[in-house]
């Protein structure tokens, strides 16, 4: 499914629809774009403009750095766990505004093998897969 769509009662002689575009989601932002109708069928005003809706995610890893970008700005968890769930170290811990971020992964000790990279926000959480061979 591509698009949803929602239908709420203005309070009024009318509703407002908002329809929710999927196309790129996850891989990207989706967008909201939404119109009131009046009950005779006729648009009502204001239109609403189309909404980016970005979503913190990580955009890349390799095993010296991860790039990672932020829809908005609050507080940023990066923490590496194994694949059993234990966790390594935490990576970032602060206060971030929204954009796009490097953080240098220092773990010279870590032994050859496949971790997770967990980047968590007041948004929402992503994990991505890190593979390290020495």
């Amino acid at each position: 499914m591509f698009y949803q769509y929602s239908c709420s009662p203005d309070g009024s002689d009318g509703s407002v629809v908002a329809l929710f575009d999927f196309r790129n989601y996850p891989t990207e932002s989706y967008n909201i774009s939404a119109q009131r109708v009046l009950a005779n069928g006729q648009l009502g005003s204001p239109h609403i403009p189309i909404i980016p809706q970005s979503l913190n995610r990580i955009e890349s890893v390799s095993s010296s750095y991860i790039k990672y970008s932020l829809a908005q700005g609050g507080e940023v968890r990066l923490e590496l766990f194994d694949l059993l769930g234990r966790r390594i170290t935490e990576l970032q811990q602060s206060f971030q505004q929204a954009g796009l971020y490097i953080t240098r992964i220092d773990t010279p000790n870590l032994p050859s093998g496949v971790y997770l990279v967990r980047l968590s926000t007041p948004v929402g959480s992503e994990a991505a897969r890190l593979i390290i061979t020495r």
